[in-house]
């Protein structure tokens, strides 16, 4: 993986004026379109929740979708595998081969579609015990459960292997903008069924119809613009097996990847359901729904680069893909850090008008929210690496580190000290095997350990600025009065305008900004 290519490593990230930059300009756009729609709605809908049906049915909903989050491992990260083995034929114009490719995960997405639907069927019996405390009397907690079952294993029984053609195609802008006008239209229903007939489901009912329409949607898209894959004779086109073998060494390293993801977060979820109660659960969810739009908005960024990168890697030399990281890290990290000094600057009085004060937890939860946000952006750049290279496997020990890691803590920090563990357990093993044991592993296998110094000295600098950043634009922030909605708005404007001028003026006479500065100013030029 060390070998280099012989192509110069040269200053620049992919020519922003190329197909490569074109395509992630566009799917950045339509993707943090999506985001903030996807962003906007669950504060609507979680506000009706509570106040049309109660905290409890909202914690309910949230503990639903955190189980059915981590039986989603099942997918067993087929999609992602297949998108790799689809970047070199796309490239060399093989349509027989991408054909291929997509019709093994057509097979396969059906067999994971059963399976969770299995899966979810053995759970039903210990759902009760999975809860601390009282249910809603007028909820059956099997038969809601049987709604979010199904809701999540509708996309594979239909068309989810169209989605990933066009992923991988670089259209992924197209799949984002059926989902956000499928979104637009679920939230749209809910919020006037929960004023018009409050009932829990009715409610959900309308998540698995939302599901059905985006996956005709995208695969009528999808038809549209690769017709070539929707061919009769290309339906028939059958894997070759030294093909399955590749795809299988790779899912088998994905497994354990995507199983960390998913149960990270779900899982603390799990633990407090199990420990502290419903409401608990509730006031948990409503923290997470903030920072977890906000890391979408900024995961557009990486999900948009994946493919563009994967071609990258493919075309280009380690040290010229090791440039670019660094280039990449810095920009995401300016970003990162603006971002956490507003959710810093709004995360109380925010909670106490959104949810009202008896939802709002103590100020040392949100600031271990705010510190687990950050260091959940410090791996994101270097996970688009990941998955353009293809090195899942050799993460293997990573990942299954990790996720023993998040498991225990989050038994043993939250059963010890409540709500209050959920933050520091989560902190603790995204730093320990995460961050360092997954960058020195990454080092390792492609760009190199003699460059980790550099990556480590990087993010040590940016975190440093970041802590005291965020300390500076809470402080001023906080002169603002936010005793409302209007004020709730200048407040995070301050703190936006005050930590993006101090980042400008702590790196402005740095080599990577002025690197930077071209960067984006080429890419403005590109757009236009």
């Amino acid at each position: 993986m060390t070998n280099e290519r012989s192509h110069d490593p040269g200053n620049q990230p992919a020519r922003p004026g190329s197909g490569r930059a074109r395509n992630t300009l566009r799917n950045v756009a339509w993707g943090f379109a999506l985001r903030l729609v996807a962003l906007a709605g669950p504060f609507v809908i979680r506000m009706l929740l509570i106040q049309r049906l109660g905290a409890d049915y909202l914690g309910l909903s949230t503990f639903y979708t955190s189980l059915l989050q981590m039986l989603n491992i099942a997918e067993l990260g087929f999609s992602t595998a297949v998108s790799f083995g689809m970047y070199d034929p796309i490239a060399r114009g093989d349509e027989q081969a991408v054909a291929r490719h997509a019709n093994y995960l057509k097979r396969v997405y059906r067999i994971i579609g059963l399976a969770i639907l299995a899966g979810g069927l053995v759970l039903m019996p210990a759902l009760g015990v999975l809860i601390e405390g009282s249910v809603p009397a007028d909820v059956d907690i099997a038969l809601a459960f049987a709604i979010y079952l199904a809701n999540t294993a509708v996309g594979y029984l239909l068309f989810a292997h169209k989605q990933t053609l066009l992923v991988a195609h670089q259209r992924k802008d197209v799949v984002d903008r059926v989902m956000m006008a499928v979104l637009v239209a679920q939230y749209a229903v809910q919020a006037v069924l929960l004023v018009a007939m409050p009932d829990f489901y009715v409610y959900a009912l309308v998540l698995p119809a939302a599901s059905v329409v985006a996956n005709l949607l995208v695969a009528r898209r999808a038809d549209a613009l690769v017709p070539q894959y929707a061919r009769p004779e290309a339906k028939l086109l059958r894997i070759h097996d030294d093909e399955r073998a590749a795809l299988r060494s790779q899912v088998a390293g994905l497994v354990l990847q995507k199983a960390c993801m998913l149960t990270r977060d779900p899982f603390a979820a799990v633990a407090v359901s199990a420990f502290v109660g419903l409401g608990a659960v509730a006031q948990f969810g409503n923290y997470f729904v903030v920072i977890g739009g906000v890391l979408g908005l900024l995961g557009v960024l990486g999900s948009s680069m994946t493919a563009s990168a994967g071609n990258s890697v493919a075309t280009e030399s380690p040290r010229k893909n090791f440039e670019d990281l660094r280039l990449f890290v810095f920009l995401y990290a300016f970003a990162s850090i603006v971002c956490a000094a507003v959710i810093l600057a709004l995360y109380q009085p925010f909670m106490a008008w959104w949810v009202g004060p008896d939802m709002v937890l103590p100020p040392a939860f949100a600031v271990g929210m705010v510190v687990y946000f950050y260091l959940r952006t410090m791996g994101d750049m270097r996970t688009v690496y990941v998955d353009a290279t293809g090195v899942w496997w050799k993460l293997r020990m990573r990942a299954l580190a990790e996720t023993v890691a998040n498991v225990v803590l989050c038994v043993v920090f939250v059963r010890a000290w409540g709500l209050a563990g959920a933050p520091l357990a989560l902190c603790t093993s995204l730093f320990l095997f995460n961050f360092l044991y997954g960058s020195h592993l990454v080092f390792k296998l492609y760009f190199g350990l003699d460059k980790a110094r550099a990556y480590y000295l990087d993010h040590a600098c940016y975190a440093l600025v970041a802590l005291s950043v965020c300390a500076a634009a809470w402080a001023v922030a906080g002169l603002v009065p936010a005793d409302s909605l209007g004020m709730l708005a200048v407040r995070g404007l301050v703190a936006a305008l005050v930590s993006g001028v101090l980042c400008v003026l702590v790196f402005c006479k740095t080599k990577i900004f002025a690197r930077a500065r071209r960067f984006v100013r080429s890419l403005m030029d590109a757009h236009r």
